[in-house]
């Protein structure tokens, strides 16, 4: 690792993240609903706790990761909080002891040391904390400037708003990492969905409350509220339920390079939808990343998929059917004496009417493209084996006799992927 790696400082940064949203979960699950709680990261502090419109507590995450280390009197993590808390009290920007000052660190604390007597334990004593600074103070040749304005920071407080600021500190020592965080999130989060569908729905909520503390970092005045939380959790609570699928955020939706040679895109080429393809190439990428995913997690069997499919088939040969009996109805001639750019409008005809019905692979998954996108999987499928039969779903009424004509060429490519 290079010397001049800033891998501790952005972990730092990804565990002050993570931890927020556990302390929300965690704190959120003790809370009444209707209390307005909220919190603000990079705000006054790492991470600050609102009650309705009140300040509630303020935390300093400290992320270390050698699980043998522990912190001493003269640890840097401590002083700098220090020097935090003394000022803002100094500054009247805080009002203990209405406010808990909370330091979160993943390692152990030295026994007999200053942090030993702040954990909120039987063992605590902010009396004995206080005389156990002055006495490191007093006996400390530091030349670390930063050490030095910590001292003359909490030296400057008076007894009495020293007393009141130790006395409002807990040291939460050995608190999870943050490969640790995600299974306490999950833990909390068991309640809500069932333990197979975990990792998915953590997944989920991970992404989702990263770009929404990135949108409060970028408005100094913006909390992020319990409430907001609760209702994310039960929107993708409610996609994890038997009639419906969760639609994930955060897949890899990049189209392969030879998507024009796939057969569902050929087949529109082949009833003149050009424009239309691009559409219909999302569609695609978007369903059948969205099956594969529910497919490979157990959220969606082969069973389920095969009698959806059933369902999309029969709507498509109605529709066939009809149309093709409306053509020779309306024109007195069979469809064999058709021209080319009369089937092209009757296999438009047949897919616009397919794309418009509204067939839900469950029934509250209300969004179209599934459907669309499934109806682009069966018309891109070839036949299991080299045959004269024809993709299970085909606009153009000739397209089997297209095919025919290009048997020559490379069938594997112009074919595209088996799909689910």
């Amino acid at each position: 690792m290079s010397d001049f790696s800033a891998s501790d400082s952005l972990l730092g940064y990804f565990y002050q993240v993570r931890y927020a949203l556990y302390l929300l979960l965690e704190t959120g699950k003790h809370a009444r609903l209707e209390t307005q709680l909220s919190i603000q990261i990079e705000g006054l502090d790492d991470i600050t706790v609102y009650t309705e419109t009140k300040l509630y507590e303020l935390l300093q995450t400290k992320h270390i990761k050698d699980t043998n280390k522990k912190l001493t009197n003269s640890s840097s993590e401590f002083w700098k909080t220090i020097r935090i808390w003394s000022t803002y009290l100094a500054e009247r920007k805080i009002y203990p002891p209405d406010i808990i000052l909370t330091l979160v660190i993943t390692s152990g604390v030295s026994e007999n040391s200053i942090m030993s007597w702040l954990r909120p334990d039987n063992s605590r004593n902010p009396s004995r904390a206080i005389q156990a600074m002055k006495n490191f103070v007093a006996s400390s040749k530091t030349e670390d400037k930063k050490a030095k304005a910590a001292f003359e920071a909490f030296l400057a407080l008076t007894e009495e708003q020293q007393m009141t600021l130790v006395s409002a500190i807990q040291i939460l020592e050995l608190s999870p990492k943050i490969g640790e965080l995600e299974h306490k999130i999950k833990d909390l989060l068991f309640l809500t969905v069932r333990k197979q569908h975990a990792d998915s729905f953590f997944s989920e909520l991970d992404g989702w409350w990263f770009k929404r503390v990135v949108k409060q970092l970028q408005s100094e005045s913006e909390i992020i509220t319990y409430h907001e939380l609760y209702q994310k959790i039960q929107k993708l609570r409610d996609q994890y339920t038997e009639d419906s699928l969760p639609l994930f955020d955060n897949l890899d939706l990049k189209l392969p390079e030879n998507i024009n040679d796939y057969q569902f895109v050929r087949q529109l080429e082949e009833i003149g939808y050009k424009r239309r393809k691009d559409a219909a190439k999302q569609d695609y990428l978007k369903t059948y990343t969205h099956r594969t995913k529910w497919f490979s997690e157990g959220i969606l069997l082969d069973e389920e998929i095969s009698r959806y499919e059933d369902k999309l088939v029969k709507e498509w040969y109605d529709q066939f059917e009809r149309f093709l009996d409306e053509y020779e109805s309306d024109n007195q001639y069979p469809l064999e004496a058709a021209k080319d750019l009369d089937l092209q409008k009757i296999g438009r005809d047949i897919y616009n009417a397919v794309s418009e019905v509204d067939i839900r692979i469950r029934p509250k998954v209300t969004e179209k493209y599934v459907m669309r996108g499934s109806y682009h999987i069966l018309a891109d499928q070839k036949p299991a084996k080299k045959t004269d039969d024809l993709p299970k779903v085909y606009w153009h009424p000739k397209f089997k006799e297209k095919l025919k004509q290009e048997e020559s060429n490379d069938d594997s490519a112009r074919m595209g992927t088996t799909s689910l």
